[in-house]
């Protein structure tokens, strides 16, 4: 478990795990008893105890009803948090679909297709590039 990056439980990315079991920010789970912990206090120990720290928020997190009540609990306290969709979830998503993350392909077996597309933006470079896979028996090298 990284101690300061992200951490993934039941469907619920927690994208800086110090705000939830570390300082005043453990408010969330309403574990104030660890904000003076010196065990949690530092990425060292927070790795040395990861898996009394999984468990803890495994077991906070199985109290939601649904990943959204989860997701809106941690914002509430400015913890960073998203769901994990699934990639059917991800190509129909508003928001992901408004910011042209949505790429319809032409599957040469299953015809149209919508796939999640690059999210990044490289300035002048097309934000589109082309996804052509060889189907099976296709040579997979490249054509000069």
């Amino acid at each position: 478990m990284p101690p300061l990056d992200d951490h993934a439980l039941s469907d619920v990315r927690i994208l800086d795990l110090r705000r939830v079991v570390a300082g005043p920010s453990c408010t969330p789970m309403g574990r104030e008893d660890l904000i003076d912990d010196p065990e949690l206090g530092n990425d060292r120990s927070r790795v040395k105890r990861r898996d009394e720290v999984t468990k803890m928020l495994e077991d906070w997190l199985a109290q939601f009803p649904d990943v959204d009540a989860a997701v809106a609990e941690l914002e509430r306290f400015d913890v960073p948090c998203a769901p994990v969709l699934s990639i059917a979830e991800a190509t129909q998503h508003p928001h992901l679909r408004e910011r042209g993350t949505v790429q319809a392909i032409d599957d040469p077996v299953h015809g149209p297709v919508e796939i999640p597309a690059m999210p990044i933006r490289w300035g002048e470079l097309p934000n589109r590039p082309p996804v052509d896979s060889p189907t099976l028996g296709q040579p997979t090298t490249a054509k000069s």
